[in-house]
């Protein structure tokens, strides 16, 4: 299910997103759920935090709050490499933003007109429900593993990193909730991954859908829950490209 955050801090203009939202998805049945709807970023992150999942986010561009709708974004964006932000406004030269902060965001929505703000959010729900299903067709290849006696799976695009332990012949997966540990090898995973896992070194395989970025000087990888992953002077030029 898709899940969608609306944060807006003008009541009757929240009220009125909630509204034609939940209209929507009654009236086209997407597999879709209003997770939230706040004036407090830090409570859509918080709540974010506490249930991670792919999702669809309508953020007003001027919140009255010590958290930007630019920090807002990027907090978002670690959290959710995959969801659908969306901003809204009545100022008709904010969408320079986008541009200024290279925020990769997928529409603008005026606020100002009612009519076409409920065109708009129409729109965006559609769009965000054709990507999310052709996501969820081609992603939910599986890792499969033994953790004692129990065969456990990990879809492929939940998994940020492999990396081996300091028990010999085992591997840590790292995912966004959780770690699990298992017998296998570096060698052994790359063989199964798909195309978006790279060795980064010896003892690292990682998923580049969950690359924040990469630091050439210190030969570091920045992952989207805050870790980092070494990466060999060998492996550096597929980081490159």
């Amino acid at each position: 299910m898709l899940k969608i955050y609306v944060c807006e801090d003008n009541l009757p203009e929240r009220q009125r997103i909630i509204d034609i939202i939940t209209k929507v998805i009654c009236i086209e049945e997407y597999d879709m759920e209003l997770a939230l709807a706040s004036d407090d970023p830090h409570k859509l992150l918080e709540f974010l935090r506490q249930t991670p999942s792919t999702a669809v986010y309508f953020l007003d561009i001027v919140l009255h709050s010590d958290m930007d709708v630019i920090a807002l974004s990027s907090e978002i964006r670690k959290l959710d490499p995959r969801g659908f932000i969306v901003f809204m406004t009545n100022h008709i030269n904010a969408w320079k933003l986008t541009f200024q902060y290279k925020l990769e965001v997928m529409d603008f929505i005026m606020k100002n007109d009612v009519q076409k703000l409920a065109e708009s959010i129409a729109d965006c729900l559609k769009k965000a429900n054709e990507l999310y299903t052709a996501q969820t067709n081609t992603a939910h290849k599986l890792f499969r593993f033994k953790v004692g006696s129990q065969l456990v799976t990990l879809p492929m695009d939940t998994v940020l990193y492999f990396e081996t332990s300091p028990s010999s012949h085992r591997i840590i997966a790292h995912t966004m909730t959780q770690t699990t540990e298992f017998y296998s090898s570096i060698k052994s995973l790359t063989e199964q991954a798909d195309c978006h896992f790279l060795q980064s070194h010896r003892r690292c395989l990682v998923n580049t859908q969950h690359i924040t970025s990469v630091d050439f000087a210190r030969l570091e990888i920045h992952m989207t829950n805050g870790d980092t992953c070494p990466v060999s002077s060998r492996h550096l030029k597929y980081f490159k490209q």
